[in-house]
């Protein structure tokens, strides 16, 4: 299950594809048998475009649907990505909110295995800053919480988002993703997926 905001629903990708798109690629060259699930659709027809993401929920907001989102959709492995909108959104302590949605999870599916995402870029400085305060306190928590830390947000760069004016500035592009996409299947395969 792809679970986020609105860069696992795939937004500043033209086609909504994300990074969903590229990593069902790696994993169908790897002989990899995975089928997302989740309420959301986005993307082209010809990949799976099953997901949870959301645009503009933070991650206490997920966290309050997210046992009925795995009742419905039951995963194996999950595939987090959260907390840029409660940094946009003036929160503090993204990390430890991080925590507890990986809590959330874990308690709505014990079996699952949870792979969680460092923050991507941002193009506004003050909020560059606290994400990577927030991606250097993700190394003790998210193991402490269960969860397995995957660098995909840390691979992308500045020149890898959507620039302004258009309505997804700051969120990743085709190359963005790719890059994405690419940690994703490394952690993926490093866990047995």
């Amino acid at each position: 299950m792809p679970l986020g905001d609105s860069i696992t629903y795939g937004y500043g990708d033209p086609t909504f594809a994300g990074y969903r798109g590229p990593l069902g690629s790696l994993l169908a060259a790897r002989a990899a048998t995975v089928n997302f699930v989740g309420s959301q659709l986005a993307g082209p027809g010809s990949i799976d475009r099953d997901n949870e993401g959301h645009a503009g929920l933070r991650t206490d907001e997920l966290a309050t649907s997210v046992s009925t989102w795995l009742a419905a959709e039951p995963a194996a492995l999950v595939l987090l990505l959260a907390g840029t909108n409660d940094i946009v959104q003036g929160y503090t302590s993204t990390e430890n909110r991080i925590g507890s949605l990986i809590d959330a999870i874990a308690s709505a599916s014990p079996t699952s295995k949870i792979l969680v995402s460092t923050l991507p870029p941002f193009t506004d400085a003050g909020f560059q800053t606290e994400r990577h305060r927030v991606n250097t306190a993700l190394a003790p928590v998210v193991p402490a919480h269960g969860g397995i830390l995957v660098d995909a947000g840390d691979l992308v760069i500045a020149t890898d988002l959507v620039a302004s004016p258009d309505p997804n500035a700051g969120h990743p592009n085709t190359t963005g993703y790719g890059k994405m996409a690419d940690d994703w299947n490394a952690a993926m395969q490093a866990n047995g997926y």
